[in-house]
C-alpha cells in the first residue's frame, strides 16, 4: 500500500531520488542579495512520474514556500530562493517547519544544523527540470577548491565556505557539478477541479477492510473528509475530498490540511493522491490514478480518461457497526 504511506522527514529532499553520496550541504546559501530573483511562473504545483509533487508558494517579497510530497506521501517543507548566476537558474533549498520533530525533546532541536542544498533549474511551461549541484568531485580533486569540515562519520563534509564562492566554483566548474542523471523533470499539474465540482457522498461514511486486513475509518467533517488508514497497525492521517471530473467520481488525497498560503494560491484543489471511486454500494472499490493519465485524457478528450487493468487496486467491504448486547435480564 504504498499510497497510503506517510512519513515526514527533513531529510526528505535527499531521499527523493535515492541515495545522493556525492551531494554536499553547505552551512551558508547560495544566494546573495544581489543575485535573489523572483519568478511568479513557478508558482503552483508540480508532478513527476517518478518522485511525487513539488508545490510552490509565494512567502515573503522574494522567497518561496515549497512543500515535496514523494510518490509514497512523504512530505517535508523547504524555504526556497531563486538564484541568478550569470545566464543559470538555481534554486536554494533548506529545511522549514516539519512535523517530524513535533513530539521530540526541545534538547534534540539543538544539536540539528540546518543546511543548504542547491539545485540547477530550467523552465520551459508546462516542464520544469531540477538538477542536483553535486560539489563532492570538485573538492575531492582539489580540497582548496571550497572551505568544508569534515564530518565525523568519514564520509561526508559540510562545506562552510563564503556564499560568493560557492557561486564562483559552480559556474566555474558548471560541466562537472551538474549531473544528467542527478535530477528529475516536472510537468506543471492541470488545474482540473474547482470548488463547483466538490460533492459529498455520505455512503462513503464508515469503516472499510480489505480482505488482506487494510483498514480506512472514514469521518465526514466540514470540507470533505478525515480518513484513517490502517495497516498492520500502522496508523496513517489524510485529508480528503470528493470531485466530479469528467462523469467520473474522484477521492482526492493530502497528506496534511492546506495552509492558508495554498489555499489563497488555490493549490488545495490539486490534491496529492488521486483515487478514482469506481462504486461505493455494495463494495468500495476504487483505483490509483497519475497525473499523466489527466494530462493525457486533457491532450485527447476522445480518448479513454483512465487506461488500465480493469481490476481495481483496492476492493474494500463495509464493516458493519457493532451493536451492543442485550440489557441482562433483571432478578
Amino acid at each position: 500500500m504504498k499510497h497510503f504511506n506517510m512519513v515526514c522527514s527533513v531529510l526528505l529532499v535527499v531521499f527523493l531520488y535515492g541515495c545522493l553520496p556525492s551531494l554536499r550541504p553547505s552551512l551558508r546559501p547560495l544566494y546573495t542579495d544581489d543575485t535573489i530573483v523572483f519568478d511568479e511562473a513557478l508558482l503552483g504545483k508540480w508532478y513527476s512520474e517518478d518522485v511525487g509533487s513539488w508545490s510552490f508558494i509565494k512567502e515573503g517579497e522574494k522567497g518561496y514556500g515549497v512543500r515535496v510530497v514523494d510518490d509514497d506521501g512523504k512530505e517535508a517543507w523547504f524555504e526556497v530562493h531563486l538564484v541568478q548566476l550569470g545566464e543559470h537558474r538555481f534554486i536554494d533549498l533548506y529545511p522549514g517547519e516539519t512535523t517530524a520533530f513535533e513530539n521530540t525533546p526541545e534538547m534534540y532541536g539543538f544539536n540539528i544544523v540546518p543546511a543548504h542544498t542547491f539545485m540547477k533549474i530550467e523552465l520551459s511551461e508546462p516542464n520544469l527540470l531540477l538538477q542536483w549541484v553535486c560539489l563532492s568531485e570538485v573538492i575531492e580533486e582539489d580540497p582548496n577548491l571550497l572551505k568544508h569540515e569534515e564530518l565525523e562519520d568519514g564520509n561526508s563534509i559540510l562545506i562552510t565556505a563564503k556564499s560568493e564562492n560557492i557561486q564562483r566554483v559552480i559556474l566555474e566548474h558548471l560541466d562537472t557539478v551538474i549531473k544528467e542523471d542527478g535530477g528529475e523533470e516536472f510537468r506543471r499539474c492541470p488545474k482540473i477541479f474547482s470548488k463547483e465540482d466538490v460533492i459529498f457522498e455520505e455512503k462513503l461514511l464508515g469503516l472499510w477492510e480489505t480482505e488482506d486486513g487494510l483498514c480506512l475509518d472514514i469521518i465526514g467533517v466540514e470540507n470533505g473528509y478525515d480518513i484513517l488508514v490502517d495497516e498492520s497497525g500502522q496508523l496513517q492521517e489524510f485529508k480528503g475530498a470528493l470531485y466530479t471530473f469528467a462523469g467520473q467520481t474522484i477521492l482526492g488525497l493530502y497528506s496534511s490540511p492546506p495552509s492558508k498560503e495554498e489555499i489563497e494560491a488555490e493549490l488545495h484543489l490539486l490534491p496529492d493522491i488521486l483515487m478514482l471511486v469506481e462504486s461505493i454500494e455494495p463494495q468500495l472499490k476504487i483505483r490509483h490514478i497519475e497525473w499523466n493519465q489527466i494530462d493525457a485524457f486533457l491532450k485527447n478528450t476522445s480518448h479513454q480518461l483512465f487506461d488500465g487493468p480493469p481490476e481495481p487496486d483496492y476492493v474494500f467491504q463495509r464493516v458493519p457497526e457493532e451493536t451492543a448486547p442485550d440489557d441482562p435480564p433483571e432478578g
